[in-house]
């Protein structure tokens, strides 16, 4: 399937992830639209979106849209335990419950499910599938990290020997065994390296998000026919992002989507 895609068919790209999808420097999505430039390109990714986003979003972009055969669209999906909530007009992703700031330690405690997490989840990734599937446009599917990673130190679900987390994972081995080896496992080989290290807030981050070459080397694994283009745009993006020493120099310099509004004004 990936090997046979062919680019210069494609008048729209349409891209949905979390982060690894859409960020402050090129990801997977920027490098496969250089080997598109005459299709219109819109990245959906949003930094910290868990997997009930990504799947709004992308049949939203149905919705919006309607994907045609003219159009090519990837979703990679996200890590689990994740709480995405749209109020106020907005959809907030504040990424991993058990890391993040927005719900307080008493509704984590009550609410966080790990286990519910993986039937919601692997349900979600099921539905929208088969749904984007349906429709006339070409699919693929990827994961940036595998479906049963848990990024939570009491609770890893490759390690838990009950036998319901075994069932579920059974239940939903068409879904886990349709989508093609993730970018943890393939490119980072289980490791989580620096792509790149600056300051944020007087303070020095190392940023765990692959850097531009090494998305483009993922694809090139995954078989994507990728050419001198997107080689070219990764090296230099690559090359540009280890100059930089601010976060606020990263922004400045790449115009890429870290909000998920897609590039066009509203949703609804």
């Amino acid at each position: 399937m990936i090997q046979d895609i062919d680019f210069s068919k494609y008048k729209r790209f349409f891209a949905f992830g979390c982060s690894f999808t859409g960020y402050c420097w090129p990801t997977w999505a920027d490098i496969l639209a250089k080997e598109m430039p005459n299709a219109e390109f819109y990245n959906c990714g949003k930094s910290g979106a868990g997997n009930l986003f990504i799947s709004s979003r992308a049949l939203e972009a149905n919705l919006k849209f309607n994907f045609n055969k003219d159009d090519l669209v990837v979703v990679m999906w996200s890590t689990f335990c994740r709480e995405d909530r749209y109020y106020n007009n907005y959809w907030h992703t504040p990424g991993n419950i058990f890391t993040q700031q927005e719900y307080d330690e008493k509704w984590v405690k009550k609410f966080a499910d790990p286990k519910g997490y993986l039937i919601r989840d692997l349900s979600l990734i099921t539905l929208a599938t088969s749904y984007l599937k349906s429709l006339p446009c070409t699919v693929v599917t990827l994961a940036s990290t595998p479906y049963w990673y848990q990024q939570h130190e009491d609770f890893d679900y490759s390690k838990k020997d009950e036998t319901d987390i075994k069932d579920i994972l059974d239940s939903f081995k068409e879904t886990i065994n349709q989508t093609p080896q993730c970018l943890f496992d393939l490119e980072m080989k289980g490791t989580w390296d620096n792509g790149h290290v600056y300051i944020w807030n007087k303070n020095e981050v190392g940023d765990y998000h692959p850097n531009p070459w090494r998305y483009r080397c993922y694809l090139e694994k995954l078989g994507f026919n990728l050419t001198e283009k997107s080689e070219k745009y990764a090296k230099e993006a690559t090359s540009m992002l280890h100059r930089t020493k601010t976060r606020d120099e990263i922004l400045s310099l790449f115009n890429t989507n870290e909000h998920g509004d897609g590039h066009f004004s509203k949703w609804w």
